[in-house]
C-alpha cells in the first residue's frame, strides 16, 4: 500500500522548506504548497493522510473552503499552525475538525508527534469516511414514499400503523420495508437502522433515526 502523504500549505517560503525538510528527515512523505489553488491540484484523495496548514495565511474561512472542496473525495484532518493563537482562534479550528494548532515556529518535536498519530489513523479515518458515504448513497437511492415508511419505522410504528397514517395497504408497507432493506445493501431492516443512525447529517425530516435502539 502506497505511503500516506502529508500535505503543507505554508504561504512563507522559508517556514515550508524548513518544516519539509523537517518532516522528510523523519521518514514521512510530504508535498508542500504556496497556496490552496495548487494543494487542490496534486491533491490525491486515497493517499492524503493529514493537512498541515498556515492558519495564519488563510484564516478558517479558507480552512472552510478547503474543506468544503475536498468532501467530495477524502478530507484529511488538519494540524494549523500560526502565530500566538487565540483561544477564539483554537475554538473555531478544533470545531471545523482541526486535530491541533501548533504555534509558530514549529518545532519537530512539536509536529512529528503529532502527525505519526494521525496518519497512524489514516486508514481507519479513510475507511470510515468511505462507509459513510456509502451508506449516503444508498439512502439517496430511496425514493420520497420509502424514505416516509423508514422514518415511520425507526420512530416505532407497525406496519399497520404505518398503513393507515399513508392511506396504503400492509402488503405494500412490507413492500417499500423490502425494497428499503434490498437498496441499502443490507441482511435485515435492523441493520438498516444501524446504518441510518452512522450518518452524520441527519435532517429534520430523519431525525427519528436517533430512537432506532429503542425500537
Amino acid at each position: 500500500m502506497s505511503q500516506p502523504i502529508v500535505y503543507l500549505l505554508d504561504s512563507d517560503h522559508q517556514s515550508r522548506s524548513r518544516t519539509t525538510h523537517l518532516v522528510q528527515t523523519a521518514g514521512i512523505c510530504i508535498h508542500a504548497f504556496e497556496d490552496p489553488e495548487s494543494l487542490l491540484e496534486e491533491y490525491e484523495a486515497a493517499r492524503a493522510g493529514c493537512l498541515v496548514v498556515d492558519h495564519d495565511a488563510i484564516g478558517t474561512e479558507g480552512i472552510i473552503f478547503l474543506q468544503e472542496r475536498l468532501q467530495s473525495e477524502y478530507c484529511a484532518p488538519f494540524i494549523l499552525f500560526g502565530r500566538r493563537p487565540g483561544v477564539t482562534q483554537i475554538r473555531r479550528a478544533l470545531h471545523h475538525g482541526a486535530v491541533d494548532f501548533l504555534e509558530r515556529p514549529v518545532t519537530a518535536g512539536d509536529l512529528l508527534p503529532q502527525l505519526r498519530q494521525t496518519l497512524s489513523e489514516h486508514k481507519s479515518r479513510r475507511q470510515a469516511f468511505l462507509r459513510e458515504r456509502h451508506i449516503q448513497q444508498c439512502f439517496e437511492s430511496l425514493s420520497k414514499r420509502e424514505r416516509e415508511v423508514l422514518n415511520l419505522v425507526l420512530a416505532g410504528q407497525l406496519s399497520k400503523q404505518i398503513a393507515a397514517k399513508l392511506s396504503i395497504s400492509i402488503k405494500t408497507v412490507e413492500a417499500h420495508r423490502a425494497n428499503i432493506v434490498r437498496k441499502m445493501h443490507a441482511t435485515s431492516f435492523l441493520q438498516v437502522a444501524i446504518m441510518v443512525a452512522t450518518r452524520r447529517d441527519v435532517t429534520a425530516d430523519d431525525r427519528a433515526s436517533h430512537v432506532l435502539l429503542d425500537v
